[in-house]
């Protein structure tokens, strides 16, 4: 379950959901504290647990930005390009942005990877990208690398993610059960965010 899983194994989207939970025990109980105080809940200037928590990993928590900043293109519009260009979708190529950077243009992961697409640089090159911080050379080269993880899978979505996120070599020919970890996260948060909309 994931609230049991640790905050550093879960997506963007299941961390919002459980600090959307923890929030709305606070608030449940703040107006009972409160009033116990004869002052009222609007009447505390206490900060929110989502700002204290913002304040303390210096971030939104919710690091899906709807703009690129600095880029002053709409984001949404920018994926929307990208995945037409590539012959994807432009909801699992939203999903896939959302899930490997939060929509951070300047991402980079522990092991290298970059940009919004977390492109390694073996492979940003490979699907012609030159500089993975340009949010539209990485969503172009995102989408050209997804749609050939796609080719190479027959189409299957869950099996051709995987094979973004491990490399292909890493899921040919293993079951779910077989993938990385991470990779079996990676699926089914992505394919979690599609079916929720």
């Amino acid at each position: 379950m994931d609230g049991d899983a640790p905050m550093s194994l879960l997506g963007p989207s299941a961390i919002n959901s459980r600090i959307a939970e923890l929030q709305s025990r606070i608030d449940a109980m703040t107006p009972r504290e409160s009033a116990s105080r004869g002052t009222t809940a609007r009447e505390t200037s206490a900060p929110s647990f989502k700002s204290q928590l913002e304040g303390a990993i210096g971030q939104p928590v919710d690091p899906f930005h709807p703009s690129v900043p600095g880029v002053g293109g709409d984001l949404q519009g920018m994926i929307g390009a990208a995945a037409e260009r590539n012959g994807v979708s432009s909801d699992v190529l939203a999903a896939l942005v959302h899930q490997e950077s939060g929509g951070n243009p300047q991402a980079v992961s522990r092991c290298g990877a970059q940009g919004l697409c977390q492109l390694m640089p073996d492979t940003a090159r490979s699907v012609g990208v030159e500089n993975p911080f340009d949010p539209a050379q990485s969503l172009d080269g995102g989408a050209r690398y997804l749609r050939r993880m796609l080719d190479q899978n027959d189409g299957d979505l869950p099996r051709a993610l995987a094979s973004y996120n491990a490399g292909p070599g890493r899921i040919k020919g293993r079951g779910f059960a077989e993938w990385p970890q991470e990779s079996r996260h990676y699926v089914t948060s992505i394919m979690a965010r599609l079916r929720n909309g």
